[in-house]
């Protein structure tokens, strides 16, 4: 049922220019109305600086991005959400004017993945970075007016109307899809994909379900 109302969104948005609501059909995939954010404990994702994708707690959905910072006129940025099974919701990559440094790329990448889980109807959100100064500057925001300061002020203020949001830093070994999409994103520019992902990239998906099993 999740599967149908999110790609009937999915088409509304973009042949009809229908604003894309689909939180009740993912609330219902996913037990959200359930969920008491009160009892849900960051921790339970696994250390800060993990080198493996761990599973969000039930109720959660742990949404990975990356930014790719090439030499050229442009850069990618991509990102992949899931839920506690590790199963796909949403994936998408996008092409951006290239920034002047790998921070601005993965803060940029940052921003466009927050509105992403707005649209998508995301309630309560793990947000997974490999950059550990945009980490950083989650925890302690930048004083100043300059271009990195000001995405990620725009970060704080998408932030906010989301329920419940926590960022965590992984290694790249942890974040291989969102990595994936970001450095072919020149080849996938504006594409969202809806409970799937590109062929080419079941592979690493598969690889993180399974080392995200829990013990028996």
């Amino acid at each position: 049922m999740a599967s149908c109302a999110l790609w009937e969104a999915h088409n509304k948005l973009i042949f009809q220019e229908v604003p894309f609501r689909c939180e009740a059909a993912i609330q219902r995939a996913t037990s959200m109305s359930q969920v008491d954010v009160s009892t849900v404990d960051p921790s339970a994702n696994g250390p800060v600086h993990d080198a493996i994708w761990r599973r969000p707690p039930r109720g959660v959905f742990k949404v990975n991005f990356d930014g790719s910072w090439k030499s050229d006129s442009v850069s990618g940025i991509g990102m992949v959400a899931r839920n506690h099974d590790g199963l796909i919701l949403a994936a998408a990559a996008e092409v951006v004017e290239r920034p002047s440094t790998v921070v601005e790329a993965e803060a940029l990448a940052f921003r466009w993945a927050i509105g992403l889980a707005i649209t998508l109807g995301f309630r309560l959100v793990f947000f997974e970075t490999e950059c550990l100064t945009l980490f950083h500057m989650w925890k302690k925001p930048l004083d100043g007016r300059n271009y990195l300061a000001t995405i990620l002020s725009d970060c704080f203020q998408l932030s906010r109307s989301l329920d419940f949001v926590y960022v965590v830093f992984i290694r790249r070994s942890g974040n291989v899809v969102a990595d994936f999409l970001a450095r072919n994103a020149s080849s996938y520019a504006g594409l969202v994909w809806i409970e799937e992902v590109p062929p080419e990239v079941d592979v690493f998906v598969t690889a993180d379900i399974l080392t995200s099993m829990p013990p028996i």
